[in-house]
């Protein structure tokens, strides 16, 4: 029997205080401001061809993400992402109040896949400039700095990535573990061709979800931490996933 493809996504609309990592056929993590709480049952119906996906939880949200342009494909478990706008509603004071910020869908379950802990970062400026990133830790790395790292930056409308040359990361935590700040550093070409691109990235909210993904035995632990970016003058939102295994 072939399986159905599995997918996580992440939103974010800083604006409302209202953030979302979650997995199809899985928890969905809820960060509405300040509070944190995790919610099974949450449905994806999933349109990749034409880029859309419904992502609807009964009593707390129904969120709408539409590709901002081609899915990005990664080479690391040969997975595929795609950056997108955020529209839909979530209930407050009795009303409905609009979501509006950007998020991102990927092709692919959170097993680590015989990997001890991979990170995944996302950011949107607007619909023109965009960027995703990867990183994995093998078993027997020392560290932070022995991890594979993967990233494009996307452009234009529709959105075109592009492999960057030498991306860079790091990262800063709280004596809880929990991600304050992450820098990024993009190297499009060669160190010798131009400036590289920064960005930096402060967190405002965090959260975790422990979870067996479709099909494996291994339980794994995701730290979900959503980021309000800058880039020289522009400001993005976005998040950053880091799984591994739990306990």
């Amino acid at each position: 029997m072939t399986q159905a493809p599995s997918y996580s996504y992440s939103f974010s609309d800083p604006g409302a205080g209202w953030h979302c990592f979650g997995l199809d056929g899985g928890p969905a993590l809820v960060l509405d401001g300040g509070a944190v709480s995790s919610h099974p049952g949450a449905v994806v119906r999933a349109e990749p061809e034409s880029g859309r996906w419904q992502i609807s939880l009964a009593g707390s949200f129904t969120a709408v993400l539409e590709a901002l342009g081609p899915p990005i494909g990664f080479a690391a478990g040969t997975r595929q992402e795609w950056l997108c706008r955020l529209s839909g509603s979530v209930p407050a004071g009795g009303e409905d109040v609009a979501l509006n910020g950007f998020g991102r869908v990927a092709l692919g379950s959170v097993d680590l896949e015989g990997v001890a802990l991979r990170r995944a970062v996302w950011g949107c400026f607007g619909e023109e400039l965009a960027f995703a990133l990867s990183a994995e830790r093998p078993r027997r790395a020392r560290g932070h700095g022995d991890e594979r790292l993967e990233a494009f930056v996307a452009r234009g409308v529709p959105l075109g990535a592009s492999a960057v040359h030498d991306p860079r990361l790091s990262s800063t935590y709280g004596p809880d573990g929990a991600l304050l700040r992450a820098g990024i550093e993009f190297w499009e070409g060669d160190e010798d061709e131009g400036r590289p691109l920064r960005i930096a990235g402060e967190s405002v909210a965090v959260g975790e979800l422990e979870t067996t993904s479709a099909g494996a035995a291994q339980r794994v632990l995701v730290s979900v931490a959503f980021l309000v970016f800058h880039h020289a003058r522009a400001a993005g939102v976005g998040g950053y996933e880091i799984v591994r295994a739990a306990g």
